[in-house]
């Protein structure tokens, strides 16, 4: 059997005949290459502040120290993971603590919030959501926990307040 010799000169020739001009090239043609599209998914968190003042998880106090049957503002925000605000759509936030939970804390809304379908839960579609947490009989630290559902994700943040005794 005789055997066939393949010079760099023949596969030159052979490819420019085929549309291509160098060896190691693909395949021929003048088509255009485009890429696959690209899926970017975006993510949400809940804490307080924005961009790079944000701070992940944590439930914004306007004092953590409050007289008994005092009170304080709460406040969270929705960021993207660029820290920019959510506002697509109304972002309902619950709040919950042992004394919430047991009528001696209650939350209302407050500045551009509403109030929610449940007692302790607030309503924004500014991205911030502000609610009022007054203490009803609540004394020492009330462990505060935010949650809210956002594009099938539970987002959380936490805040202490501690409410002196009374008397």
């Amino acid at each position: 059997m005789g055997r066939l010799l393949f010079t760099a000169a023949a596969a030159t020739a052979l490819l420019a005949g085929c549309g291509g001009d160098q060896l190691g090239a693909e395949g021929g043609g003048s088509g255009t290459y485009t890429p696959p599209p690209t899926t970017t998914t975006t993510t949400y968190e809940l804490g307080s502040g924005t961009g790079s003042n944000f701070q992940p998880q944590m439930i914004g106090l306007s004092t953590a120290n409050v007289a008994a049957a005092g009170n304080t503002t709460l406040t969270v925000t929705v960021v993207n993971q660029d820290g920019v605000l959510y506002t697509a759509a109304p972002v309902t936030v619950t709040f919950s603590s042992p004394c919430i939970s047991n009528g001696q804390a209650v939350i209302a809304a407050t500045g551009t919030s509403t109030a929610g379908t449940t007692p302790d839960a607030v309503t924004s579609s500014s991205g911030t959501i502000e609610a009022t947490y007054t203490a009803k009989g609540c004394a020492g630290q009330d462990v505060i926990t935010a949650t809210a559902e956002l594009n099938s994700a539970t987002l959380t943040a936490y805040g202490t307040v501690t409410v002196a005794g009374a008397g």
